[in-house]
């Protein structure tokens, strides 16, 4: 469903081009090569830097307090590195899922607990295809995605589905217990599915990647039921934070960003039960891309098979 989202996305994206070349070459009488090509400027370039810009400035007016400041060159290297990152995860990763990060490995091995990733709001597993690939090529075996939906339902109903995923990889692979690895969104899927749907027993390690787990100020301007439900004080944070008081938080690592630029305040994605890895100058999509975060999603995973402390 997200890949056909993004493809209608792009064809409108070529039509608004389209639109602009026409118009440039009516109005100035330009060639049509030069009118193309800033059309293509402007809609490839521009407005989704204008747009990331705009949560990068809304997300640090929110910012936490222990956000160290940003200066105008590192603003913009910080809305540039977070376009880029847009481009390869949000656009190149979901439309080509399915072979950049399948679903299932290509091969399993029994007896091995499995790495499920679980993917943010809007997205499906084409956004981890950076890590799955470095998982690869670190010798990670039994590394399985999911993807949840309809894009626009509850977290509630997104656990369930996590929880369905988990009974088929711990089947596919002969084990009890799996890592989760969960960015933004999914992270609360993960708690949701450990608190209300006996995930606590099952998870060998989360990890939770820009999660934010007290919600996020910029989550009242997107749509969506998942999305109110992370808005600072909603009633399904309060709840499953009840839900959670006096249940064991251990087996759980929080990776986060002081400069991320969809969850504000940032320390918002970090609970102090937790073991901590904060970047600063990094984007909410940059840390899925970011080869320390890899390293560190790497180790966790070695560690939780191990059955080391995290």
């Amino acid at each position: 469903m997200i890949a056909t989202l993004v493809a209608f996305l792009l064809l409108a994206a070529l039509a608004l081009l389209a639109g602009i070349a026409l118009a440039l070459q009516s109005m100035l009488g330009w060639p049509v090569g030069a009118t193309l090509a800033a059309a293509f400027v402007v809609v490839a370039c521009v407005l989704p830097f204008a747009f990331v810009s705009l949560a990068c400035a809304l997300a640090l007016r929110w910012r936490a307090a222990a956000s160290p400041r940003l200066g105008v060159r590192g603003f913009l290297q910080l809305a540039g590195g977070e376009t880029a990152a847009f481009a390869r995860t949000y656009l190149y990763g979901q439309l080509r899922q399915r072979s950049l990060a399948p679903c299932d490995p290509a091969d399993i091995a029994p007896g091995v607990i499995p790495v499920l990733l679980v993917h943010g709001i809007y997205c499906n597993a084409g956004v981890w295809h950076r890590l799955v690939a470095y998982l690869r090529s670190e010798g990670t075996r039994n590394v399985f995605c999911v993807n949840l939906g309809p894009p626009l339902s509850g977290i509630d109903r997104f656990a369930r589905q996590l929880a369905q995923r988990v009974d088929e990889v711990c089947e596919a692979c002969k084990t009890t217990r799996v890592i989760v690895v969960a960015h933004s969104m999914g992270g609360l899927v993960a708690r949701a599915w450990r608190a209300r749907l006996g995930g606590d027993a099952r998870a060998a390690r989360v990890v939770t990647i820009a999660t934010p787990h007290r919600g996020s100020r910029l989550a009242r301007f997107a749509p969506g039921r998942c999305a109110a439900e992370m808005v600072p004080g909603s009633p399904w944070l309060v709840r499953l934070h009840a839900e959670e008081a006096g249940k064991p938080a251990a087996r759980a690592t929080c990776i986060a960003s002081w400069h991320d630029s969809l969850v504000a305040p940032q320390d918002s994605a970090l609970v102090p039960e937790a073991a901590h890895l904060t970047f600063e100058r990094l984007g909410h999509l940059q840390l899925l891309v970011d080869a320390r975060v890899h390293a560190r999603v790497a180790a966790e995973v070695a560690s939780a098979r191990s059955g080391s402390p995290s």
